[in-house]
């Protein structure tokens, strides 16, 4: 089976997380991204925010590239960059079997009513329990992965088993927690390391 993975950027985690699901031995990834850092030549468009003209160029180019590629699943690693358009030139991907990734979740009307249309195309996919029942509210299947471990055991911060290593995978956003995490990891009395990424 072949997976087409695209990815609109390749900074911050993208590139972990798309090397990650490409590299699984499950079915053959095809990475395509900008810069020319995948398998295949994603368009390189800014369709973040909300730039209509710049997203239908980059759509017409998503198009050409699954009929180039000839995929059995077409998998958007980032559809949060997605809602805003509310599947706008996307309804051709129902003959295909198409998933979104959504790293996270932003309320309000047309955000609502995107993630609505998405979730007619193709299946949710998200990372946190939370998330799942978020997304379930919008119909179409709704699948919970929790994030892959992007960490190789070779990591300096790996060897030394005695001391337990937590991970803070993710933006560093308020409302991300970390405060929280800090603040509670301040009562532990074993030894441990925390790595925030």
């Amino acid at each position: 089976m072949k997976v087409l993975l695209i990815d609109n950027a390749t900074d911050g985690h993208h590139m972990a997380y798309a090397a990650c699901l490409a590299s699984s031995a499950a079915y053959e990834g095809v990475l395509a991204l900008p810069d020319g850092k995948g398998d295949v030549p994603c368009p390189d468009k800014q369709i973040s925010g909300f730039r209509p003209l710049s997203y239908l160029c980059w759509v017409r180019g998503i198009r050409r590239l699954v009929r180039e590629t000839k995929p059995d699943v077409v998998h958007f690693l980032n559809a949060n960059a997605l809602v805003n358009y509310c599947g706008v030139g996307l309804g051709w991907l129902r003959r295909y079997r198409t998933i979104f990734t959504y790293h996270l979740h932003f309320g309000g009307k047309l955000k609502h009513f995107g993630h609505r249309r998405l979730a007619k195309i193709g299946t949710s996919v998200v990372h946190t329990a939370s998330l799942a029942r978020t997304f379930a509210a919008y119909g179409g299947k709704v699948v919970h992965i929790e994030y892959p471990n992007f960490l190789q055991e070779d990591a300096p911060f790996s060897r030394d088993r005695s001391v337990r290593t937590l991970l803070a995978l993710g933006q560093t956003r308020r409302d991300k927690g970390l405060d929280i995490l800090l603040e509670a990891l301040d009562g532990v009395k074993a030894d441990f390391r925390l790595v925030v990424a």
